[in-house]
Parts: structure tokens; C-alpha cells; sequence
């Protein structure tokens, strides 16, 4: 199986450029879901630097490091439309290193300190070790759905305070956001509605979190512990 070949025959076989771009940044994804490490061999090996429509690939170790310094010429602009459009906004993983930037970094830094590493590690701790306990008897966990993404929402819901309509809501929402904003480099009109449909239940959903606590704290009331 070669990635390169199963690109090559993307592009070949489509009836004009642009369904081209389209198979050949569909198979782009498909790789990196499935066989990202094979992918990544075989273009280290013969094609470092890759070019694809709307992405380019960097395998690379000091191509990646040249990238990660050169912050005027490699941006992340790519990011910033879809994040404002879903998110209501800019966001910090959407901007240029600018003054706004270190202005929203410095905010999120007070809110979310270093000295909450040690809560974060033993909750996270804790969480897995009770997930796999309750998976032995079954002899098996799926440790996308059933480990990492149970722990990061349980993790939102205790230091960030924001728990969602219930687990699974939550876990719908992020799933369609990140694949929308980060993975879909090809820009597939179902990724970007099913995005649009969890943005459109997340965003109201903040806003009446953010009034609900606002009203909490304005009242006396004991409020949780978190961001």
C-alpha cells in the first residue's frame, strides 16, 4: 500500500481539476486517520516536502523546525475564518503572534494556572484508572471513545467548569468543531454543516452558562472551583 500511488490515481482518474483537488484532499485525510505513520515514512523517504491542493506536508525534522520559527511567513491564517465564523469570534488558536495575541494569552494564563498542573494530572489520572477498571470485565476499551475523549470532556466539565448538556453532547460538539476547523483541509461541505449544526448549539449554550454563573456569583451563592 502506498500513499503516494493511491494520490497519483486520485488525481488521475477524476474527470476534471477540481474533483481532483477534492479526491486527492480527501485521500490526504483518509491517510492521516488511518495509516498517518505509513504515509509520514513513505514521504520522508520520497517526498519530504509534499504539496497538496490547499495543504502542504513537512516530514521533515528541520523543515518542521524552519516552519515552527518563520511565524510572518508560515501563519495561521488557514485557521482563523473558520474559527471567527463557528466560535463567534477570534480565538488565540487562530491568530498571528501579535499584540493581540500575547494580550489573550496573558488573560487565559491568570485564568488557567500553572499551578493547576498537579489537579489536572491526578484528575486525569483518576479518570483513566476508573474507566480501564470498569472496562476488565469486558476485556476490552476503545480508547478513543472509550478512554482519551470520556477523559478530555470529564476534564472541561471539572477544571473548566463547562460540562455540556450531558457527556455526549459535549463529545458530538467538539468532535465537529476541531475536524471542521483543524482536519478538513479539503473544505467537504458535510464536515463544515455538521460544524455549523454543533456550533449552533454550542454558542448559546456558553452564553446562558456565562449568564447562569454571572447570576451565581452576583447573588452569594458558592460557586465550583474551576475556569
Amino acid at each position: 500500500m502506498s500513499f503516494l500511488s493511491d494520490y497519483a490515481k486520485a488525481g488521475s482518474s477524476a474527470a476534471d481539476p477540481k474533483s481532483a483537488a477534492m479526491a486527492q484532499g480527501g485521500l490526504v485525510q483518509k491517510w492521516l486517520a488511518t495509516n498517518a505513520s505509513g504515509m509520514f515514512d513513505e514521504l520522508r523517504e520520497t517526498n519530504p516536502i509534499f504539496v497538496a491542493p490547499g495543504t502542504t506536508i513537512v516530514t521533515k525534522y528541520r523543515d518542521v523546525r524552519e516552519v515552527l520559527a518563520q511565524d510572518a511567513v508560515f501563519s495561521v491564517s488557514t485557521y482563523a475564518p473558520k474559527v471567527e465564523n463557528l466560535l463567534k469570534g477570534p480565538f488565540v488558536l487562530g491568530m498571528p503572534n501579535d499584540a493581540q495575541y500575547e494580550r489573550e494569552l496573558s488573560i487565559m494564563r491568570l485564568a488557567a494556572s500553572r499551578d493547576d498542573v498537579a489537579r489536572i494530572r491526578d484528575f486525569v489520572s483518576q479518570s483513566a484508572t476508573t474507566l480501564v477498571k470498569n472496562a476488565v470485565p469486558n476485556k476490552k476499551i476503545d480508547v478513543v471513545s472509550g478512554l482519551a475523549r470520556v477523559v478530555a470532556t470529564r476534564l472541561v466539565a471539572d477544571y473548566f467548569g463547562v460540562s455540556g448538556p450531558d457527556e455526549k453532547t459535549m463529545m458530538r460538539w467538539m468532535r465537529a468543531l476541531f475536524w471542521e476547523i483543524f482536519i478538513n483541509l479539503g473544505n467537504d461541505p458535510k464536515v463544515r454543516a455538521t460544524a455549523e449544526g454543533a456550533a449552533a448549539e454550542l454558542n448559546p449554550y456558553l452564553d446562558q452558562l456565562i449568564v447562569s454563573r454571572r447570576e451565581t456569583i452576583d447573588s452569594g451563592k458558592a460557586v465550583g472551583d474551576d475556569v
